[in-house]
């Protein structure tokens, strides 16, 4: 399974108690490999963020037709403490 982030897709903002709203786009060839469930932690620009995914908008990406790769974007929202 290869996967990456979209660099120019990531988000971050925070409310008045510092919670920070992190928004990323993952890239990835094992759509069905993707696992949201639980702590997710994430690292950007040296600041590591560690919360919970509260939304996944995932849409299949039509490069080729192959039973055997099936690119996915994975839009992801996560609520985090920086």
């Amino acid at each position: 399974m290869s996967d990456f982030v979209e660099c120019e897709s990531v988000n971050i903002s925070y409310d008045k108690m510092g919670i920070a709203t992190v928004n990323y786009t993952v890239i990835s060839d094992g759509g069905e490999a993707l696992s949201f469930a639980g702590v997710h932690s994430v690292s950007f620009g040296g600041n590591s963020f560690s919360g919970y995914v509260t939304n996944v908008d995932v849409d299949q990406i039509t490069v080729y037709e192959s039973a055997e790769h099936m690119w996915v974007s994975a839009n992801i929202t996560l609520v985090a403490l920086a």
